[in-house]
């Protein structure tokens, strides 16, 4: 288990909750398929800091969306704990290749004036 894993869990394990990481995967692991909205009031983070926190999660593979819910007429995603160490590193694994994609489509969009011939090509899969 990757250290930042373990310390996360470790803090909820005691009760010691340092972080706004440690206290929303708390959340999570307590309120199965909870939304956003409710994390922020209950929490008292900021929409944005707590959007960003979950990113985390989701990085490290401790959480993912677990389809969606209304809550006020507006559709949320609803986030689950996931438990199981070997998925947890599936999620994050996926979750990483999904983001270099994303990043790889950015980069060409961009730039793909700089790849009409070989040699521009040859010279981007050497970094």
């Amino acid at each position: 288990m990757k250290p930042k894993i373990e310390s996360l869990l470790k803090q909820i394990l005691s009760g010691n909750l340092k972080n706004n990481n440690a206290r929303i995967l708390n959340y999570i692991q307590i309120n199965d398929r909870c939304q956003i909205d409710m994390m922020r009031k209950e929490l008292n983070i900021a929409h944005q800091t707590l959007t960003s926190r979950i990113s985390d999660l989701e990085d490290m593979g401790l959480v993912y969306v677990d389809g969606f819910g209304l809550f006020n007429d507006t559709k949320y995603s609803l986030y689950r704990y996931e438990n199981n160490p070997l998925k947890r590193e599936f999620r994050a694994e996926k979750r990483r290749l999904s983001k270099f994609v994303a990043w790889k489509k950015r980069g060409y969009d961009e730039f793909h004036d700089l790849l009409k011939d070989d040699n521009n090509l040859l010279q981007l899969k050497l970094f």
